[in-house]
């Protein structure tokens, strides 16, 4: 190659070298959360969480605030979220958002505006939290000071993350499993739903991170269950692990189950598998579902010798028992009060028996609704943590 055009092509590389939409630091603001309410003037209000930089820095942090909101109204998102600097001085970057988070209001009226600018807008991720609050408008979510994690939107993200992992009060929905279940037909959308308990007002004070019981909280409640994209009720909280089992995505809980009358035990689920058989019989849908647990003794209240092997035996059956009710009531209430397949058993039968689902379909929920769902759950104790015998059973014998 000609020596000249070797050079001229270096000359061009180096110059065109670098990202063509960076951004200098010291130009852009981070966006944590966001919060979409019902506007008074217009249609919608926008608020936005950005970082306090120098509140979070050792070095500066003073007696700032380690988040700021900006909100603004308007009739539709995109133009809300690119016309923020009407109040921020700074590029607002929207990539790193952790929540979004949606009044009931907003969700009942529907979410296709919301859905598509986040869809469609290239500097958003899909992988936040979504999230339907109940009881105050969006944007007092984003104000609930916490002294253990002063930014917001990232204490309930680190919230929803942590209940996951303990117990399963979160279904752990992002926005691209939002979009995966409208785009499915034999599932549902769901998110996760909040609600604030105490004094909204007193809560976005400083003083709310100086109290040992604090005014405010911002609490985990339940689910959202959406018919499409409106949202049309929710399930108690107690329900939410229930439906991450069904998803096979439950990775640790504690249960209970009634040992006698008025005494409970628990027990600690650090394993778990579900399968699901899904067929036609006769025209209507049966699913098999069968749960495999695994897990250990973590407290009981009976007089019992658990060295035995029988009352070992006992225990795994009623604690097996107990979970089947569970997991069968939740099931009951989404086909007969609501009617929708929010775990994607539409989407087994798709998988297992496509021809027979491709007829149906256009009415997988009123399939669903008709459906013969057996549940048989399986519990083994596989240690009893330190529990040899439980002091209850030494105090009645030396009674």
């Amino acid at each position: 190659m000609n020596k000249a055009i070797l050079l001229f092509l270096c000359l061009v590389l180096v110059s065109t070298a670098g990202c063509w939409d960076q951004a200098e630091l010291d130009d852009i603001t981070v966006v944590s959360g966001l919060a979409i309410d019902k506007g008074k003037e217009h249609k919608y209000q926008l608020t936005t969480e950005v970082f306090n930089v120098t509140a979070l820095d050792p070095e500066t942090r003073g007696t700032e605030t380690a988040s700021i909101l900006f909100s603004l109204e308007g009739n539709t998102i995109a133009e809300l979220a690119k016309k923020m600097n009407v109040i921020a001085t700074r590029k607002l970057i929207y990539s790193h958002m952790r929540v979004v988070v949606m009044s009931k209001e907003i969700a009942q009226e529907g979410l296709l505006e919301a859905l598509d600018f986040f869809e469609a807008d290239r500097e958003i991720r899909n992988d936040f939290s979504f999230i339907v609050v109940e009881n105050v408008p969006a944007k007092d979510v984003l104000k609930i000071n916490y002294p253990i994690q002063q930014v917001s939107s990232l204490k309930i993200h680190e919230q929803l993350d942590t209940m996951v992992k303990e117990w399963g009060g979160d279904p752990d929905i992002r926005m691209k499993d939002f979009i995966a279940a409208l785009l499915s037909p034999g599932r549902e959308p769901i998110a996760a739903e909040v609600k604030v308990i105490g004094s909204p007002e007193k809560g976005k004070t400083r003083s709310n991170m100086e109290k040992v019981e604090m005014d405010a909280l911002v609490i985990l409640d339940g689910l959202a269950i959406f018919n499409g994209m409106k949202h049309v009720g929710e399930l108690p909280i107690k329900h939410v692990r229930n439906f991450l089992l069904l998803q096979d995505k439950l990775r640790r809980t504690s249960i209970t189950a009634m040992c006698s009358e008025d005494k409970w035990m628990a027990a600690r689920i650090t394993n778990s598998k579900t399968r699901v058989r899904a067929r036609y019989d006769n025209d209507v849908p049966k699913f098999n579902v069968a749960i495999d647990l695994e897990g250990r003794l973590e407290t009981i209240q009976c007089p019992m010798e658990i060295v035995d092997l029988q009352a070992y035996l006992d225990m795994e059956k009623q604690f097996s028992e107990a979970f089947e009710k569970e997991i069968e009531e939740t099931i009951r209430i989404l086909q007969e009060d609501f009617q929708l397949d929010i775990f994607g058993f539409g989407e087994h039968m798709e998988r297992q028996n496509y021809q027979h689902f491709k007829e149906v379909k256009d009415e997988w929920n009123e399939e669903f609704a008709k459906a013969d769902i057996d549940v048989n759950v399986t519990l083994k104790l596989r240690r009893t943590g330190l529990i040899n015998d439980p002091f209850l059973v030494e105090m009645e014998e030396e009674e």
